[in-house]
């Protein structure tokens, strides 16, 4: 439970984007902070799925190849 806490701070409350809204939230009219806010949760939600399907994609290939080195290069007996 804290993790997710922890996670959720770190990935949402400190982000830059929100910080950004926050500055301007004096200036801007109530329809116009919540389209921003949609918006920056959305791109965040978004963002965040991309880029665990490219670690994930990018975790398995170099998987491949190490195991593919690991194949050619033999530890020595001791």
């Amino acid at each position: 439970m804290i993790s997710a806490l922890r996670d959720l701070a770190e990935g949402y409350i400190f982000d830059p984007s929100f910080i950004d809204l926050i500055v301007w939230f004096p200036h801007l009219s109530w329809a116009e902070f919540m389209a921003s806010l949609a918006t920056v949760i959305g791109w965040r939600w978004i963002s965040d799925r991309i880029e665990r399907a490219c670690t994930l994609r990018l975790r398995r290939v170099i998987a491949a190849g190490l195991i593919k080195a690991a194949s050619w290069i033999r530890p020595r007996a001791i």
